[in-house]
């Protein structure tokens, strides 16, 4: 009977040691996979950053360009149409 409850515990003792290996691979692999999401949404950022800046830039540039071409010029009257000039 002692020897039967013996080969039990160190059949149990085995199963878990498998099942504790299992798990700490499983444990390696979600690790890495979370160092390689890291690294993505990091990049992702970065580029998110970047587009960013260039959006403002552009915003920036078109807003001067707009109020450039609505401003009238020197021979324009100020609805757009160029005054009639007399030579």
């Amino acid at each position: 009977d002692m020897q039967t409850q013996m080969e039990e515990d160190s059949r149990q003792h085995e199963e878990l040691r498998e099942q504790y290996g299992l798990v700490e691979r499983r444990c390696g692999v979600l690790s890495t996979e979370l160092e390689e999401t890291r690294g993505a949404l990091d990049l992702t950022d970065r580029a998110r950053k970047i587009l960013e800046q260039e959006l403002m830039e552009m915003t920036d540039k078109y807003n001067e360009v707009n109020t450039q071409v609505r401003e009238p010029g020197p021979m324009e009257a100020p609805g757009g149409l160029q005054s009639p000039s007399f030579s």
